[in-house]
């Protein structure tokens, strides 16, 4: 049997996860708990979906087209620059420092791309214990100077 492609595999996830989330649910009913809200549900269908396909949470940052730059220095701070060169900070992308670290090795493995714009940088500060990185977006800005 080969392999299934990449639109294939992501049916069979999404498949999986709605049977999932309904035993969840019937076994809520069933035990008299209150069953998940739907938001929390597609939460939790997002997230596992970005962890298997994605970039895990760093994925709704890189999926939103405003955002230029995101610096994430150590686990629990996180800066994000947008299109127009407002710097704003945002919730952590990972619960830990060794989860950063492996968050980049993924990356850096799997040569990331948004559907629109690709990430065409990753630095990484090796010499901080926190393990801080930038990820770019789009292509490198140059100031043009005129030749006069």
């Amino acid at each position: 049997m080969p392999a299934e492609d990449e639109a294939a595999r992501r049916s069979t996830v999404g498949r999986l996860l709605a049977d999932e989330l309904g035993t969840q649910r019937r076994l809520a009913l069933a035990q008299g708990r209150a069953v998940m809200d739907a938001v929390v549900e597609d939460r939790v269908a997002r997230a596992v979906v970005d962890a298997l396909f994605g970039t895990g949470s760093l994925e709704r940052l890189l999926a939103d087209t405003t955002i230029e730059n995101i610096c994430v220095n150590g686990c629990d701070v996180v800066w994000v620059r947008d299109d127009t060169g407002s710097w704003r900070r945002e919730s952590p992308v990972v619960a830990s420092d060794a989860e950063l670290v492996e968050l980049v090795r993924t990356l850096a493995a799997r040569r990331i791309v948004s559907d629109t714009r690709p990430v065409t940088a990753i630095t990484a500060n090796s010499r901080e214990p926190s393990g801080s990185c930038r990820f770019r977006r789009g292509m490198p800005r140059s100031k043009r100077r005129s030749r006069h």
